[in-house]
C-alpha cells in the first residue's frame, strides 16, 4: 500500500516513521512547555459503590464472628450472659417444626440449661462458617453424654454424635432468624429409644428402650 504526499508517492513505512517523528517533536514540546495537569478531587459518587463493598465484607465477617461466639462461648463456654449481645429480642426460631417459635435471649439461655442438664458435657464442634451479606450457615457437631432427663427420657450414659446445619438471618449485628437441620432421628438411636429402620441380615429385632421389660 502506498500513500500520495507533495506529488510523489511514499511507502507506508516511511509515511509512518514521518508521523512518528512529528509525534515525538510534537510530545517533547508538550513535557516542557504545558503546565502539570491538575490532580481533580475525586468524585464522592465514584467512591461510594467501593465504600459500600467494603462496609458489606466487613459486616459479612463481623455477622460469621456473631454467630461463631454462640457456639464457642455460649454453648461451649457456657457464657450465658452472652446471649444478650448476640440473640436480638423477639428473634424468631423454626428449628425443625412447621411453625415458629420465641428464640429470644431468655429462650436461648433456658435451651441451653435443659440440654446441659441432660448432656452435662455436650460440645458443639464447629466444621465450617459461610456468610454471605445477613445470613450465615454454620456446620457442626453436637457430641455429649446422656447422664439426665432429655424431653422425657431416663438417664442412658450413652454418648450421642448429631450432625447439625444452622442458618442464621441477622439485623444489627444480632441473629433474628434461625433454621437448622439435625439428625434427631439418629440421636434417638444413639440413645436406643428406637429401633434401627434396617436390622443386621439374620439379626433378631431389636426392641426400643421404652418396649424393654423392667
Amino acid at each position: 500500500m502506498v500513500t500520495r504526499g507533495q506529488d510523489r508517492y511514499i511507502t507506508q513505512n516511511d509515511y509512518f516513521r514521518r508521523l512518528s517523528r512529528v509525534y515525538r517533536k510534537e510530545m517533547a514540546g508538550f513535557c516542557h512547555v504545558c503546565p502539570a495537569t491538575p490532580v481533580l478531587p475525586l468524585n464522592p459518587s465514584r467512591m461510594k459503590p467501593a465504600i459500600e463493598s467494603e462496609e458489606m465484607y466487613m459486616s459479612t465477617e463481623e455477622n460469621a464472628r456473631t454467630i461463631r461466639r454462640i457456639y464457642d462461648e455460649l454453648w461451649n463456654g457456657r457464657k450465658l450472659a452472652v446471649a444478650d449481645d448476640l440473640i436480638a429480642e423477639g428473634a424468631t426460631n423454626y428449628d425443625t417444626g412447621l411453625l415458629p417459635i420465641p428464640f429470644g435471649p431468655e429462650e436461648m439461655k433456658g435451651t441451653i440449661r435443659m440440654v446441659t442438664a441432660a448432656f452435662p458435657d455436650n460440645r458443639h464442634e464447629v466444621e465450617e462458617v459461610i456468610a454471605e451479606a445477613d445470613t450465615v450457615v454454620l456446620r457442626c457437631t453436637l457430641t455429649g453424654t446422656h447422664e439426665g432427663p432429655f424431653m422425657g427420657i431416663p438417664p442412658t450414659g450413652k454418648r450421642i454424635e448429631v450432625t447439625e446445619i444452622h442458618i442464621y438471618r441477622l439485623k444489627g449485628g444480632k441473629a433474628v432468624e434461625h433454621r437448622v437441620g439435625r439428625d434427631d432421628l439418629g440421636a434417638m438411636r444413639q440413645l436406643g429409644v428406637i429401633a434401627d429402620a434396617i436390622p443386621e441380615p439374620g439379626s433378631a429385632p431389636r426392641a426400643s428402650a421404652a418396649n424393654t421389660p423392667e
